[in-house]
């Protein structure tokens, strides 16, 4: 039985699912690289409110930086492709 990645206890897919439509673009945004300016364009929505996306992303995925947020994003597409 393979293991599989948890975050607070419950599956990744899981907690990403737990985001907001609005906060799933911004990490989807944030594990491609882009800035808090970048994503501000990308999306329409001001600096400000990407901020507060990002912080409630890292919060809900259990993550202190974008680099824990790309490393459990590159973890789960791993596990999917590999079962």
């Amino acid at each position: 039985m393979p293991e599989h990645k948890t975050i607070a206890g419950q599956p990744i897919d899981a907690a990403r699912q737990g985001l907001t439509e609005r906060q799933r673009h911004v990490c989807d945004l944030l594990v491609l690289g882009l800035s808090t300016k970048e994503i501000s364009a990308r999306l329409d929505i001001s600096p400000r409110t990407v901020e507060e996306h990002r912080a409630e992303v890292f919060r809900k995925m259990g993550v202190r930086n974008a680099v824990g947020l790309a490393r459990i994003s590159l973890s789960a597409e791993k596990e999917e492709i590999h079962g």
